[in-house]
């Protein structure tokens, strides 16, 4: 039983091994002018062990069903004198797994106000109430007579709340709404969980037939499927984006990542789930966030894998 870790260990650079070689094998034959020779070098990849057949046909699938990804769109420009090859965009789905390719494979919904990777905006709604988005979040308006109602589409924004006696001001997120009582808070949408941070006041937030009161100074998690238990917010970490830093205490490390993909071009992904669950404790400003990411080494037991200018694989070291 002692020799189980090392077991794993070596299990998981195992896969972590195949599946940077099937990555390597499906762009050398989608590049457009893949060689004769290669066609008899893949083929004997394939018999050489028999796990080299599914993980090739996992890219190839998640490939097919990549569709036009706005993620990789947003950079042609900087690719000087060429255009996105299937190469690129290949290694792109692969990376893109778990979700996130569907993701940015659909067609998103009409936004009325938006943001970019990196830009924060401050936007004053026709109440008089003011929302400060965050990189790349998305929010549409409905505002009627008998309630002000705000779709938050994804990303993250911080209301501060004008009142406005018998017209509630809500806020939806997925399943999850939330319904302010003359407040300031802040919500995020990741697309499989809502988060609400309340600073002042209080906001009720429910999901199904669950609700639960939120008072200032706490935060709550909704997972898609129930109502976190409510717990103390540490709203200067939570909110350093507002100031201009990046804190995170603790965070697991794909979402360490996922929040960086926000504030800077290009994307990393994280590779195996014992790496994503690593805890990481860092502060960065935003506008030097580049230089975390150089670091990501020197924090964790990871490698860096940069398969282009925009796409970087984070692997277990």
């Amino acid at each position: 039983m002692a020799d189980a870790p090392d077991d794993n260990d070596a299990a998981r650079r195992e896969h972590v091994r195949i599946v940077e070689q099937a990555a390597a094998w499906f762009a050398k034959l989608n590049d457009g002018k893949p060689k004769r020779h290669h066609q008899a070098e893949f083929a004997a990849w394939l018999g050489a062990d028999p796990r080299h057949l599914p993980a090739y046909e996992d890219i190839q699938r998640l490939w097919n069903s990549a569709g036009d990804l706005p993620e990789l769109k947003q950079h042609e420009a900087s690719i000087t004198a060429r255009k996105i090859t299937r190469r690129q965009l290949g290694i792109g789905a692969l990376a893109l797994a778990g979700g996130v390719g569907a993701l940015y494979a659909t067609r998103r919904p009409h936004a009325d106000y938006e943001t970019s990777t990196a830009e924060r905006r401050t936007i004053t709604l026709p109440d008089g109430s003011v929302a400060d988005l965050s990189a790349q979040t998305r929010i549409t308006l409905d505002y009627e007579p008998a309630a002000r109602r705000i779709n938050l589409l994804e990303g993250e924004a911080f209301f501060t709340v004008a009142a406005a006696p018998g017209r509630p001001f809500v806020v939806e997120a997925g399943a999850a709404r939330a319904t302010a009582l003359g407040t300031a808070f802040s919500v995020a949408n990741n697309g499989s969980a809502v988060r609400l941070l309340v600073t002042e006041h209080t906001v009720s937030l429910s999901a199904g037939a669950r609700t639960a009161r939120i008072d200032a100074g706490n935060r709550v998690l909704y997972d898609g499927r129930s109502i976190g238990p409510v717990e103390p917010a540490d709203s200067a970490a939570d909110l350093a984006w507002r100031d201009g830093r990046l804190v995170f205490t603790h965070a697991p490390f794909s979402e360490v990542v996922a929040t960086i993909n926000r504030w800077r071009p290009g994307r990393i992904v994280v590779v195996g789930e014992e790496l994503a669950r690593r805890p990481v404790t860092v502060i960065a400003e935003i506008e030097r966030v580049d230089e975390v990411v150089t670091q990501l080494d020197q924090i964790l037991p990871v490698r860096l894998l940069s398969l282009t200018p925009w796409l970087t694989l984070a692997l277990p070291a």
